[in-house]
């Protein structure tokens, strides 16, 4: 029993060490200085988060402003809310990925996400895109779940959160048309693709059809009830 409970949560142990290995071990966040021009202005920008002048900042500016309130101005300190977001965002995708196939396929997914060279640097980087791409994986898979997997109301009250929170972080990250609208018109075209979909899909053609046929009908016929004249 012992050995079978553990390797019902092997998967999982797989997607929590890999991510934390990558993000934040191998090499640690302290080592390197700023290397890009563009995650230097968005560690200066995030020095002056909360000053009089200064417009709403985004959620990746907000977060580095976050690390070096709490931990100071180090590129450490910035660099670790980015790690910690990705880490969630791996996470999410495992949770999303073992519901709707299985949990070998969820450990899979989760490798699979954080060793992918631009998510690796966006996760180690204060660039902010790593906020982004995990809010978007959180906000397409729990509406995917939502969607395509059967569940009960319990579980749907957590995936409804989790796709709402991925929805409200793209966004804050990124905007309506990529940190909203993309996760949603890509689940809807998959839902589209699928067999509900599908029959949903035929059944208001065919609604709309009766409709305009009745609509014909009626013109054709004169306001007394008889029909026109040519």
């Amino acid at each position: 029993m012992e050995a079978q409970t553990k390797s019902h949560h092997a998967p999982l142990w797989v997607a929590i060490a890999t991510p934390v290995i990558l993000f934040f071990l191998a090499p640690p966040l302290s080592r390197g200085g700023l290397w890009d021009a563009r995650e230097l202005a968005i560690a200066e920008a995030a020095r002056h988060v909360g000053d009089a002048v200064q417009a709403r900042p985004s959620l990746p500016t907000a977060l580095v402003a976050f690390g070096f309130r709490v931990f100071g101005a180090h590129d450490w300190a910035g660099r670790l809310p980015m790690a910690f977001v990705a880490l969630l965002g791996v996470l999410a995708t495992y949770a999303w990925v073992a519901r709707l196939v299985d949990r070998r396929a969820g450990a899979y997914a989760a490798i699979a996400l954080s060793t992918m060279p631009l998510f690796f640097v966006q996760a180690r980087a204060m660039l902010g895109d790593g906020v982004a791409m995990s809010a978007s994986s959180a906000a397409f898979g729990g509406l995917a779940v939502l969607l395509f997997a059967p569940i009960r109301a319990r579980e749907r009250a957590a995936w409804s959160a989790m796709a709402l929170a991925g929805l409200a972080a793209g966004l804050a990250s990124r905007g309506a048309i990529l940190g909203v609208a993309m996760p949603c018109l890509g689940v809807g075209a998959a839902w589209g693709r699928s067999a509900r979909g599908t029959a949903f899909g035929a059944r208001i053609a065919s609604r709309m059809g009766s409709r305009m046929r009745r609509s014909r009908w009626g013109s054709r016929r004169s306001p007394s009830g008889g029909a026109r004249s040519r």
